[in-house]
């Protein structure tokens, strides 16, 4: 695995896509704001479960009501593990302090200080190239007590941490694919002002868009066995259909089987396009709204 640079995959929360209005009964905001952590319940073979956003979600008000459209939320609890930064450490350490983190859904803010309340967002990366020295990025990996680690830059490869400097680390834990196919949510979030202020409303017309689907269990030895190798020969560059195939697995683990092919294949060949076939893990075909974003996260390693 080391030798590969290949990063075994973490549990993956599900996710679904969800419309709802708010009305306000009372004095409106001008903005409204669905808090981080929270959202929706779902009943799911008799158990209840919270699907909630990784960030804060803000809409405008008008006429009393907000309208929330396509509200991306995840099956699980947000964590925020917090550090301050002490350079007189060597090798500080900047762990998850628990191991069933999609770390797919970390967010770090890092502030000058402990108290501050101005922040800058650290971005995750997967490889370093185009990094300056000043770029705030972070990236993760296991060590060896199945621990996620947090790297920060060095000074030459992203901008190094200051002493004193207080980073937050938030990130969900999931039960993987358990709620895989929930279709059926139950508003249960947080609504406040751009100052943290509740306001009588009611939430109605909660519509669900797009299921919850994608949800996956942590990568096991034998998929690593299989997908390492196949990861490291396409060098993060979509080429030809093998390089598709590990690519896809790589940024939807939630696949069962897949079929990649040149579209001069065709019976009408379409020259200059790949055809992708998935079989997820669960339910009989990927939403339209997974097909999207499956397109949209491979442009970033398309070579054309």
């Amino acid at each position: 695995r080391q030798q590969l640079g290949y990063k075994p995959k973490s549990v993956v929360a599900p996710e679904a896509l969800i419309n709802f209005n708010v009305t306000f009964t009372g004095t409106a905001p001008s903005v409204i704001i669905l808090k981080k952590g929270t959202g929706f319940v779902t009943s799911f073979d008799d158990k209840l479960y919270k699907y909630v956003v990784i960030e804060d979600h803000k809409v405008p008000v008008a006429n009393n009501q907000a309208i929330f459209e396509n509200v991306s939320v995840f099956e699980g609890t947000l964590i925020t593990d917090s550090y301050l930064v002490d350079t007189t450490i060597s090798n500080q350490k900047f762990l998850l302090t628990n191991s069933g983190a999609d770390t797919s859904t970390i967010r770090v803010k890092v502030f000058p200080q402990e108290n501050s309340t101005s922040f800058n967002y650290y971005s995750q990366v997967n490889s370093i190239v185009d990094i300056g020295s000043t770029d705030n990025i972070f990236y993760v990996d296991e060590n060896l007590d199945e621990q996620y680690q947090l790297f920060f830059g060095d000074g030459v490869i992203g901008r190094k941490l200051d002493h004193n400097e207080f980073v937050e680390i938030s990130y969900l834990v999931t039960n993987g694919e358990t709620t895989n196919g929930a279709s059926k949510f139950t508003f249960s979030g947080v609504l406040q002002d751009e100052n943290g202020t509740s306001h009588p409303l009611d939430v109605t017309n909660i519509t669900t868009v797009s299921s919850a689907s994608g949800g996956a269990e942590i990568e096991n030895i034998d998929k690593i066995k299989f997908n390492a190798p196949k990861l490291f020969s396409t060098q993060n560059r979509a080429v030809t259909a093998a390089d598709y195939a590990a690519i896809v697995r790589k940024i939807y683990p939630a696949v069962s089987d897949i079929i990649v092919y040149g579209g001069e294949e065709e019976r009408y060949p379409e020259f200059g396009k790949v055809k992708i076939v998935i079989k997820p893990n669960s339910g009989s075909s990927l939403s339209t709204f997974t097909k999207q974003k499956i397109i949209q996260d491979l442009k970033d390693y398309s070579v054309a």
